[in-house]
């Protein structure tokens, strides 16, 4: 069985959060490392004025999921994040905040990753997970799944998650 990997870099959102400088460039570090290490690869990243919105996330990882070839799945994500509540994490595309339905909801693509298929899912996030401290931020919907929900067959697969710093805390660039 083969192994995917997507790596996700929006360094810019539209209104109100910094410009990060890294973002673009630790998913293409990551996106090499995975072709290193013989993942299929595909890598979102907004620089070059393009940008990343949640259906290009999911239109990535469905393309790997419906071929049923993949044991293993990474989705890598380096960019704003907030914890909107407990058990509500969101990841922020290009359009947001002030398109609030572009973001990203980890818990509900986690929940989904263990309903698709595949052996084993890792989402590594490399973005904050603090709290709204703005209105802007705190009326984002709850995110998008950016997994399929295919019914359940076991076994269930094993997911694994890895978080660049605790809940409530920011992460340094």
């Amino acid at each position: 069985m083969r192994k995917a990997l997507i790596a996700i870099g929006v360094s810019n959102t539209d209104g109100g959060f910094a410009k990060l400088k890294g973002a673009a460039k630790d998913a293409r570090a990551f996106h090499a490392w995975g072709t290193a290490q013989g993942f299929d690869c595909t890598l979102l990243v907004d620089d070059r004025r393009k940008k990343i919105r949640v259906a290009d996330v999911y239109e990535a990882i469905d393309g790997y999921v419906r071929q049923r070839i993949y044991s293993q799945i990474i989705v890598y994500f380096s960019g704003h994040g907030i914890l909107k509540a407990p058990e509500c994490e969101l990841w922020l595309m290009s359009g947001a905040p002030r398109n609030g339905n572009e973001v990203i909801n980890v818990q509900g693509s986690i929940f989904n990753a263990r309903t698709c298929g595949i052996e084993h899912v890792v989402f590594i996030s490399d973005a904050c997970r603090s709290l709204p401290t703005e209105l802007k931020d705190a009326v984002l919907s709850s995110g998008q799944h950016v997994f399929p929900f295919i019914a359940w067959r076991p076994p269930v697969p094993e997911v694994d998650v890895f978080y660049a710093t605790l809940p409530g805390d920011v992460a340094l660039e």
